[in-house]
């Protein structure tokens, strides 16, 4: 019996004075669920919360100051067609919806009240198509 034994594999102790390197982690794998349905995710996703954008006002004068604007929660990118689990229709469908896409370093976008708002134009080498999901609010957790 080797009680107390970790699972390592040999040579693979983590080092108390590192970090997590998950924490560090910039890019890479993701997951979209629409209600809960996972998606088929390729490609690069994209993810806008929603928050305002600053923006300058010009005139034929110059800068005549900052002005506020709203953004449309949105998260956009590619998907691998799946029948069996989220078809075409069902995906043409989406309406008032909670879509939430995870980043690789577990920090999670979500839109509520969200709609799928791309056409929906399939690649058939690929069977992949693009979509696009508007909410009325957006969050990062």
């Amino acid at each position: 019996s080797r009680s107390g034994s970790s699972c390592r594999p040999f040579g693979l102790t983590p080092d108390p004075n590192k970090t997590d390197p998950m924490a560090n982690l910039v890019g890479g794998q993701i997951f979209i669920r629409v209600n809960g349905k996972q998606l088929k995710a390729k490609g690069a996703f994209t993810f806008n919360a929603g928050f305002q954008k600053n923006e300058m006002v010009l005139g034929h004068d110059g800068v005549h100051g900052p002005k506020v604007m709203p953004q449309i929660p949105k998260i956009e990118g590619n998907i691998t067609l799946d029948s069996a689990n989220f078809g075409l229709r069902e995906l043409a469908s989406v309406a008032n919806a909670t879509v939430t896409l995870e980043f690789a370093d577990g920090t999670v976008g979500t839109l509520s009240e969200a709609w799928q708002t791309a056409e929906l134009d399939i690649n058939t080498e690929e069977g992949e198509v693009g979509v696009a999901f508007q909410g009325v609010t957006g969050a990062i957790v």
